[in-house]
């Protein structure tokens, strides 16, 4: 099965899926040198120099301490508080949304991204039948996918996707997740009635409840040199990932497994009243009651010594 993705906005593609970035946190003009480390980090507070230790990392932060305990930035918070000085890229993130100083609102996404499109293009192949089929049609350029007036279409909203799947789309896109594009093509090759068409569903992939880490994002930089000396931007980006989940199955109409079957299932009901009496005769507890029901004896008038006979009973 092949498939290709074409996402218009801001996002990055990728094989079986693509991003669309929804939130961020930006931290510009960052250089390498000596700064105050994240005070909401556990084990950079101190009070003198002697509180850290020159050249020991801090766990989960940005860098090395320098061995100085220094006031914190404006920019991180009370600046009477201290926090061990590191060597790192400076200044460090202040990892918080939103972005702290900046008129932004809470629990709203910095990018509107809810009626973006993106458009799916999708082949099969079923080569024992020698069929394939395409999601494109004539009328691509007219038509958006909607469940009810047009579920063919391969042209969807990122906001549809989604809602089919039961989720607000501001929330998502605040904090980030993961969303499945399902593609299931159910196809009968039968000529008089042939039917090959995918169906699309939604569902959300990743936990909207998980206690650490929600959501999806990830960290980038851009690299430029300003004064002859390295600089980056940092971005953590918040957003969406599509992840692309194709399904298929096919069938067509032939008589040869139509007689295996059919033959099976005869050999098979043989069999079964051949074990049925085999049980009932000789496994269960009331067996002798079911077998003076199952025979009927009878005398023999022809046998000289009049011994009994047995005969089935064909009731």
């Amino acid at each position: 099965m092949g498939m290709e993705k074409r996402a218009r906005g801001m996002g990055e593609q990728e094989t079986g899926a693509f991003f669309v970035m929804t939130n961020m946190i930006i931290t510009p003009d960052q250089t390498q040198g000596a700064c105050p480390e994240d005070p909401d980090l556990h084990d950079v507070r101190c009070t003198n120099d002697s509180d850290c230790k020159a050249m020991e990392p801090v766990e989960y932060g940005h860098g090395v301490k320098t061995g100085k305990c220094v006031n914190i930035s404006a920019a991180q918070g009370d600046p009477h508080k201290k926090v061990c000085e590191i060597y790192a890229w400076c200044p460090v993130e202040v990892d918080q949304l939103p972005m702290p100083h900046f008129n932004l609102t809470e629990g709203v996404p910095l990018l509107e991204t809810e009626n973006f499109t993106v458009l799916i293009k999708n082949s099969v192949q079923f080569p024992k039948f020698q069929e394939s089929g395409r999601n494109i049609h004539s009328d691509l350029k007219k038509c958006v996918y909607d469940p009810d007036k047009d579920p063919n279409c391969p042209i969807i909203k990122l906001g549809t996707i989604v809602k089919q799947a039961g989720e607000d789309y501001n929330t998502l896109a605040y904090n980030g997740g993961v969303m499945a594009i399902i593609i299931n093509w159910d196809c009968d090759f039968d000529p008089l009635s042939y039917s090959c068409q995918p169906k699309y569903s939604f569902r959300r992939l990743d936990d909207a409840e998980a206690p650490i880490a929600p959501g999806y994002n990830f960290r980038y930089a851009r690299f430029y040199e300003k004064g002859g000396k390295l600089h980056r931007t940092l971005f953590k980006a918040y957003g969406i990932r599509y992840v692309v989940m194709v399904y298929g199955q096919g069938g067509k109409f032939s008589i040869v497994p139509l007689l295996v079957n059919l033959g099976s299932g005869l050999a098979l009901l043989s069999i079964a009243t051949v074990l049925c009496d085999v049980v009932v005769l000789y496994v269960v507890r009331r067996k002798s009651y079911y077998r003076e029901k199952k025979y009927q004896y009878v005398n023999d008038p022809d046998s000289e010594k009049g011994s009994l006979l047995h005969t089935e009973d064909k009731k």
